[in-house]
């Protein structure tokens, strides 16, 4: 079976939401999303776990070292769509030979 790497896009501003918090850190079932998104990754024992993150989203990174104390991060200092997010992960994952799973941290695997 081939390892697995995660990358977790969590450089949403949130701006519809109204809040000065970044998105994946809204809570639902006394959680942030982002922990629930990182506790999945925890749970399939993945390889490597990216997180990436907005400029400014130390917050995002503190909560995600709580979760995995191992996981690397990347930030998307312009935020130019999902592909372009994935694309910041690329030097995090230069050496990993594996599976690569996307996953968005603003929608928890409840």
């Amino acid at each position: 079976m081939t390892e697995v790497a995660v990358i977790v896009l969590a450089a949403g501003m949130g701006t519809r939401m109204r809040s000065s918090i970044p998105k994946v850190l809204h809570k639902a079932a006394g959680r942030s999303l982002l922990a629930h998104v990182l506790y999945a990754a925890k749970a399939i024992d993945a390889a490597n776990v990216v997180v990436v993150h907005g400029p400014g989203h130390d917050t995002v990174i503190k909560e995600s070292s709580k979760i995995l104390p191992t996981c690397r991060f990347a930030e998307q200092a312009e935020r130019k769509g999902t592909g372009h997010a994935v694309m910041m992960a690329e030097t995090a994952l230069q050496d990993f030979d594996g599976t690569v799973l996307i996953l968005y941290g603003d929608v928890p695997l409840i």
